[in-house]
């Protein structure tokens, strides 16, 4: 399988090969479920989405972050809280849902966690590039609350 070069941003590997990708999406749990009510900025204040290559970093906009997806192999989502055995210990989070705004990628454009908390799907095209959301919850003694962050994926060619 052959590297390819893909346009770069400073902070980005310049040369990237088509593999499996997971999206982590790190929560500082604790701290955003205690606000009162939570905004979009402060979503993003308390999360970080990586996968592998990039990383968005606490306080990074959610709508700037794009993953590279590749050809017939799969994207798998996973979510973890950011001090499991500190501040969010007693906050575990959960994923409900991907749903992107295109079904171009996937086939669908609803996407929901096995039995294990994960969702994964195989990437059905060469080239797109579409927005979706995220949606998780937090769980504390008994409440839940919901939240969402909108990245991006952009589909590249298997080469």
């Amino acid at each position: 399988m052959e590297p390819f070069v893909k346009n770069v941003r400073p902070q980005e590997t310049a040369v990237a090969t088509a593999r499996p990708v997971t999206i982590n999406l790190t929560v500082m749990s604790n701290k955003l479920f205690n606000l009162p009510r939570a905004s979009s900025q402060d979503v993003d204040d308390y999360t970080s989405l990586s996968d592998g290559t990039k990383i968005s970093g606490f306080g990074t906009l959610s709508t700037d972050y794009e993953s590279d997806v590749y050809f017939e192999l799969n994207v798998t989502w996973h979510a973890e809280v950011n001090d499991p055995k500190g501040d969010d210990e007693m906050y575990p989070v959960e994923l409900v849902s991907v749903n992107l705004v295109s079904s171009d990628l996937f086939g669908t454009n609803e996407l929901y966690p096995d039995a294990d908390g994960i969702i994964s799907q195989k990437n059905e095209v060469h080239e797109t590039k579409t927005d979706y959301t995220i949606t998780f919850n937090i769980l504390h003694r008994g409440q839940e609350k919901t939240f969402t962050l909108d990245p991006k994926l952009k589909a590249n060619p298997r080469e």
